[in-house]
């Protein structure tokens, strides 16, 4: 990956977000209302080798939201970050077709229904929770990445990123 695209990804996923929160929150608090909802992923919750640069962007985005909602809690003003696991999109199906492993590690019975997860991320937002994870297969990812040792989800994580290169 060029280091133009992997600072493009830093820009998406971590500097946007962050400055467009810096820009608009003031005048939400102001106004004693307002709602946030940021895009992160399931890969926040762990390390990703060949995914590096994606899945730290996405941790950030989750700490950065879970943060914002703590210290906005009783000003009227909610941050809701969803992390998703897989979707079906072009980007996945790009990836699937480019990678046989890939395809073999996410078939698209996998992949979650981008109507539905907007969806969720929408509900999640207007009840004020400041994260959802749609889809009990990737609550229990997210979850199971809390519980074991970093260094499992790691060796883990790497034996199956090393197979997407």
């Amino acid at each position: 990956m060029s280091e133009a695209t992997i600072l493009g990804e830093v820009q998406l996923n971590a500097v946007a977000p962050t400055a467009l929160c810096h820009r608009f929150l003031p005048g939400m608090v102001a106004r004693d209302r307002g709602r946030i909802l940021n895009v992160a992923s399931t890969a926040a919750f762990q390390a990703m080798p060949s995914l590096s640069t994606y899945a730290a962007t996405k941790a950030y985005l989750l700490m950065l939201s879970e943060g914002l909602a703590e210290e906005l809690a009783g000003t009227g003003v909610s941050v809701t970050v969803l992390a998703p696991g897989p979707v079906k999109t072009n980007l996945l199906a790009g990836a699937r077709q480019a990678s046989k492993t890939i395809a073999r590690l996410l078939p698209e019975s996998l992949a979650n229904d981008p109507a539905t997860v907007a969806q969720e991320g929408f509900d999640a937002c207007m009840a004020g929770e400041a994260v959802r994870i749609p889809g009990l297969g990737n609550r229990v990812t997210a979850t199971i990445a809390d519980i074991v040792p970093r260094s499992i989800v790691r060796r883990f994580a790497g034996i199956v990123g090393r197979r997407l290169v």
